[in-house]
């Protein structure tokens, strides 16, 4: 089977549109939010999203060279709220699942959720670091990848401290409007083992989302 690349991409993604389609926002507020996805066919879905990865951070790096890439991680289900637990924290729990914690550390953060607790974290990323990174995303859906401006890491830090919602398709729209403030691109994966395409969903203003999908190729 030929494996096959394309990017898509939508002016609004609070529209009806084919591409990448958000609920759960109030079309009242004054807001506007691009997409574009780097959608993978013919392939399982593990490499879908690695092939789709690494296309849209080749892309990134050339096109929005003032953006570091990070890695917000968190627990999708709700950890018991236990010595071991509060022990292992996040990366240590990923570590023992055999995943690869990479980049530079911006903390890891206990968000209480009814008896149990989640755990979030942040990294900044490498080029060399993205094929772990989604290895992590796809342990965790919740997790998302992120570009932003490194003035931004505060932003990052404060989304940590109060974590976000568990997601199952997409992350929701307020956590995405949130992290795609002052140039920041959010980022996750699609795609499951009966899908025909996975790969790579991102969001952002309008301006900057053409600037990055301009021109793009495989």
């Amino acid at each position: 089977m030929t494996t096959e690349i394309r990017v898509r991409s939508t002016k609004d993604v609070f529209v009806e549109n084919d591409v990448l389609r958000l609920r759960g926002i109030d079309r009242g507020q004054p807001v506007s939010l691009a997409g574009l996805t780097w959608e993978v066919g013919g392939a399982s879905p593990s490499e879908a999203h690695r092939i789709a990865a690494r296309s849209a951070i080749r892309n990134l790096r050339v096109k929005l060279p003032d953006h570091e890439l990070y890695i917000l991680a968190c627990h999708t289900a709700v950890q018991p709220d236990s010595r071991v637990s509060r022990y292992r924290k996040l990366w240590s729990s990923l570590e023992s699942a055999a995943l690869k914690v990479v980049g530079e550390d911006l903390g890891e953060w206990a968000v209480r959720d009814g008896d149990g607790v989640r755990w979030f974290g942040g990294r900044r990323l490498q080029g060399a670091d993205v094929d772990d990174a989604i290895a992590i995303l796809e342990h965790e859906r919740s997790s998302l990848l992120v570009a932003t401006p490194r003035d931004n890491e505060p932003l990052l830090v404060e989304m940590g401290t109060r974590g976000w919602p568990r997601s199952t398709w997409h992350p929701e729209a307020d956590t995405l409007l949130a992290l795609s403030r002052d140039a920041g691109v959010p980022m996750w994966l699609f795609g499951e083992f009966d899908d025909m395409w996975g790969g790579l969903a991102a969001v952002g203003s309008p301006v900057l989302l053409r600037r990055l999908g301009d021109g793009m190729s495989a």
